[in-house]
């Protein structure tokens, strides 16, 4: 056998090192690589297999459309929620436009003068009307100190208007046998049953500063007559002739008793209910949606 010419055998070396190369390249790098392409395919297949057994669709353009339409519903919750927050919480925008321009903040610009001024004249037009406030039976008073000066502002104003919702529908608190209240003429008179329970503040987030919102309970002992005690309740929900928009003081407690005749009073339908409603006043007028791990709402909420 003649020998191979030198051209020859350098073109046999550098063919077995292509081969020597794939073979090398094929082991280390795309075989590995195929591998993974065989487990991913066999995972696209397993999913794909679960989202069938789902019922929901696996097209695209379908999967596309209705991510459009969640979005769509979604943005109406969104609004739904925040008309609804902004009706719940408008009991007090009159109150507060008719001391301070709405632009400002009411939180800042309430003053202690403010409400001791307003907290005199309800005391006078209540007692006018038979109702008698104590302090120690209201846990408010013209002295009643706090750092929130605007929240003793807000318990006021949600007190008298649930006052005048019962009063004009014949309905008066009932008398604490245990509260005395001294009037001018040395006489001492029975406090009446009202009480404004704490605030309550309501976070989204557990890391906020401050709520965003605010409730301000009540709870009043009331007597009268079963139909004007309904009709009082219906009120609590109605629609308000000033502002001309309803009502929203959910009730959290109710208690009725059957009030005994006797023979100074001698009507049979007479009830005595004692009820826990309340207002709701909004710190931020933009909300954020809650972090995931959790919501933070005081107790019984």
């Amino acid at each position: 056998m003649r020998p191979w010419p030198e051209q020859h055998k350098t073109m046999a070396k550098l063919f077995a090192l292509a081969v020597l190369g794939a073979v090398v390249v094929f082991i280390f790098l795309i075989r590995p690589l195929l591998e993974d392409v065989g487990i991913a395919r066999q995972d696209v297949a397993d999913n794909e297999t679960k989202l069938k057994k789902t019922g929901w669709t696996i097209d695209p353009e379908r999967l596309g459309s209705l991510r459009e339409e969640k979005d769509r519903e979604l943005k109406r919750i969104k609004q739904l929620s925040e008309e609804t927050l902004a009706q719940c919480t408008a009991m007090f925008t009159r109150r507060i436009g008719a001391f301070y321009d709405l632009t400002e903040d009411f939180r800042n610009a309430v003053s202690r003068l403010d409400f001791q001024s307003e907290y005199d004249d309800f005391d006078r037009r209540m007692r006018s009307r038979g109702v008698i406030l104590a302090e120690q039976e209201l846990g408010l008073g013209e002295n009643t100190d706090s750092p929130y000066t605007y929240q003793l502002m807000l318990q006021l104003w949600t007190l008298e208007d649930l006052m005048d919702l019962a009063l004009d529908r014949r309905l008066m608190p009932s008398r604490d046998p245990k509260v005395r209240v001294a009037t001018e003429g040395r006489k001492y008179l029975l406090a009446s049953k009202l009480t404004v329970l704490p605030v309550r503040g309501y976070f989204l987030n557990t890391k906020d500063k401050e709520p965003y919102l605010l409730e301000i309970p009540v709870r009043m002992t009331l007597v009268g007559k079963v139909e004007d005690f309904c009709e009082f309740l219906r009120a609590l929900h109605g629609q308000d002739p000033k502002t001309k928009k309803p009502r929203f003081y959910p009730i959290s407690r109710m208690e009725i008793k059957k009030v005994v005749p006797t023979l100074a009073v001698r009507q049979l339908d007479r009830i005595e209910v004692t009820v826990e409603c309340s207002a709701f006043f909004r710190i931020g007028q933009k909300i954020s949606g809650p972090a995931a791990e959790k919501v933070n709402v005081p107790p019984g909420a």
